[in-house]
């Protein structure tokens, strides 16, 4: 309806599809899909979780950057966003790295439990 102010759920669905569009492209990705409250019926989920499936050599530095772009879009409006990734085995690795230099000893905040032993996985 014109005018008519968009849902939380349409708003994080508009941004997560933006992420696909950007994420889609990058060398490595190989499926995203989404999971947790979005794909309910809630009409006011929390926040959007994305999983990608990645290769061993996907370029997780313009993936981080993606993931970025929509959660800080997401928090304009008090919602988060999330991206955990997986190997072509399945196997959860992680999720994106929140920062935009992505390096050990650059902050001490940083919480990764292997930082630094692949840049941009948290």
């Amino acid at each position: 309806m014109a005018g008519h102010p968009a849902s939380v759920r349409d708003q994080l669905l508009s941004e997560v599809l933006r992420f696909v569009r950007s994420a889609a492209g990058l060398s490595g990705v190989r499926q995203i899909a989404l999971l947790g409250s979005i794909v309910t019926e809630r009409p006011n989920p929390k926040d959007v979780d994305v999983l990608v499936v990645i290769s061993d050599d996907a370029d997780l530095a313009s993936l981080a950057a993606c993931a970025r772009r929509m959660q800080g879009r997401t928090q304009s409006f008090n919602r988060g966003a999330d991206v955990f990734l997986a190997d072509e085995c399945g196997r959860y690795l992680g999720r994106t790295c929140s920062w935009k230099d992505c390096r050990p000893g650059v902050r001490a905040s940083c919480d990764a439990l292997h930082c630094g032993r692949r840049p941009y996985l948290h």
